[in-house]
């Protein structure tokens, strides 16, 4: 599974900018440590979630795009929260929410579903 994380966040902010990417990928990799699935973290430019800094994205092929912000305040539960949530959406047929499910905790930080026309 792939986690798309912003390597900008927080953008608007000069002191810590781009700080997000390395509490996340530390979270990731102590998630991981722990037993539990660590994703792969590819690490992009920008997810479009400003001004709302700490943004990933859930991505898969011909998956829906589950985008996530505000975790900039980031914790190892909710980093597993999301973890699991990647996961599930890696086994399933669309990647849509309504099939995957959201965990409760992640539900404030959605922020984006973008669905993927089926090519043919």
């Amino acid at each position: 599974m792939t986690v798309l994380v912003c390597t900008t966040c927080p953008r608007y902010d000069a002191v810590t900018g781009g700080s997000f990417v390395g509490r996340f990928t530390a979270a990731c990799e102590r998630v991981g440590a722990d037993g539990g699935s660590a994703p792969t973290l590819r690490r992009v430019q920008c997810l479009g979630g400003c001004p709302r800094a700490g943004v990933v994205a859930i991505d898969g092929s011909q998956k829906a795009r589950i985008r996530f912000t505000g975790l900039i305040s980031v914790n190892d539960d909710i980093v597993a929260e999301l973890c699991r949530f990647a996961a599930a959406h890696e086994h399933s047929a669309t990647g849509h929410p309504n099939e995957v499910g959201v965990p409760v905790r992640l539900t404030p930080h959605l922020s984006s579903i973008t669905c993927k026309r089926a090519t043919h």
